[in-house]
C-alpha cells in the first residue's frame, strides 16, 4: 500500500520535477521511497521506551524486518532498471546476473564464510573480535560491493548481502557491534549526515508551488505507511492506541531513506528538488516518531492494564 501514493505522487508531479530521468524510472524509485523502514532506527526507539518486549513492539519490529528485506529487493530492481535504460535484454541480463550473485553468496559463500567465522570465533575470548576474521569480513564486503556495481545496482548491496549471510551468527554480530559499530556510528555515520546534508539544497525549492509539491508528498508518504499499517493492524485485532503505535513505528524511515535517495540521486533518477523533498520527508517521519509515542503509549498501557483487570475478574 505505500508504493501505491509513490506511483500516484510520481503521476501527478510537473515534468520539472521529473528532470531529465525518465518517467518510469522516476515513479518506480518515489514509489521504493515511500516503502522504506528504518529498522536500525526503529530498533533504538523502541529499546528507548522499553517496547523490545511488548507485543506491539515485537509486531512492529517483525514487519519491519520484512518491509527492511523486501524494500531493499525492490530498490535492486529499480537500479537495475535504471542502469540497463530499460532495454529488456539489458534488464534481463542484469536480473539473471542478480539472481546468479544471490545464490552463489547464499548456497555457495554462506557456509564457507560461516565456517571461517566460527572457526576463528572459537579460539577467541567472548565478546572478542578476531583480527584475520575483522579483515576476511571485511574483504568479502569490497569484493560482494565491486561485485553488485558491476552488475548495476550499487555496491551498498554487496555489503546488505554480506551482512544478511552473516545475521544468524550472534557472536560475531555482538562482537562486530561492539568492536566496528562504535567507530561507525562516530566516524562514519556522521560523515554520511554531513554529506547528504550538503547535497540537500531546501533553497531550489523556491516557489510556493515546490513547497506544495513537498507537503503533499509527505502527507501521502505519511498515509501510504501509517494509514497501511494501522488499518493492517487494527484488522489484526490490536486495539486503536496499539494500531496507532504500529503505524507510527513503521512510518520512520531515518537512515535507510536517506541511503536510499542517495542512490538515487547518483544514479540521476531524482533531481536536487526531489531529492531534497525526500530528505525532508525523512526527517519529517522520524522526528515525529517520539512525541507521538509519549502520547499514545501511555493511553495503550492503560486499555491493557483494564483489559487485564476484566481478564482477571
Amino acid at each position: 500500500m505505500p508504493f501505491a501514493p509513490g506511483l500516484l505522487f510520481a503521476a501527478l508531479v510537473p515534468q520539472a520535477l521529473v528532470g531529465a530521468s525518465s518517467p518510469l524510472n522516476f515513479a518506480l524509485f518515489v514509489a521504493t521511497a515511500f516503502s522504506i523502514t528504518a529498522m536500525p532506527v526503529l530498533g533504538r526507539i523502541m529499546m528507548e521506551f522499553e517496547l523490545t518486549r511488548r507485543p506491539v513492539g515485537v509486531i512492529a519490529i517483525s514487519a519491519a524486518a520484512v518491509s527492511d528485506v523486501c524494500g531493499w529487493m525492490l530498490l535492486a530492481v529499480v537500479t537495475a532498471l535504471s542502469t540497463s535504460g530499460l532495454v529488456p535484454w539489458n534488464f534481463a541480463l542484469r536480473a539473471l546476473g542478480v539472481l546468479l550473485f544471490g545464490a552463489l553468496c547464499w548456497w555457495g559463500v554462506r557456509p564457507l564464510l560461516t565456517r571461517f567465522a566460527r572457526a576463528q570465533l572459537a579460539h577467541a575470548g567472548a565478546e572478542q573480535l578476531p583480527a584475520t576474521l575483522m579483515g576476511g569480513v571485511i574483504a568479502a564486503i569490497f569484493v560482494a560491493g565491486m561485485t553488485t556495481y558491476q552488475l548495476g545496482i550499487f555496491a551498498v548491496f554487496g555489503g546488505f548481502m554480506v551482512g544478511v549471510l552473516l545475521h544468524q551468527e550472534q557472536r560475531f554480530v555482538r562482537a562486530w557491534n561492539d568492536k566496528v559499530g562504535s567507530f561507525v556510528n562516530v566516524f562514519f555515520l556522521p560523515i554520511f549526515f554531513t554529506y547528504t546534508g550538503l547535497r540537500t539544497d531546501v533553497g531550489s525549492l523556491g516557489s510556493a508551488s515546490d513547497w506544495g509539491w513537498c507537503v503533499l508528498l509527505i502527507v501521502l508518504a505519511t498515509l501510504g505507511k501509517f494509514g497501511a499499517c494501522w488499518l493492517a493492524a487494527r484488522r489484526a485485532g490490536l486495539a486503536p492506541a496499539e494500531a496507532r503505535i504500529v503505524g507510527v513505528l513503521m512510518n520512520t524511515r531515518g537512515l535507510m531513506e536517506l541511503i536510499i535517495v542517495n542512490v538515487g540521486y547518483d544514479l540521476g533518477v531524482i533531481g536536487r528538488e526531489m531529492f531534497t523533498m525526500l530528505v525532508l520527508m525523512a526527517i519529517f517521519s522520524t522526528v515525529i516518531t517520539t512525541p507521538l509515542l509519549r502520547r499514545w503509549l501511555p493511553q495503550a498501557s492503560v486499555l491493557r492494564q483494564g483489559l487485564a483487570s476484566a481478564s482477571e475478574r
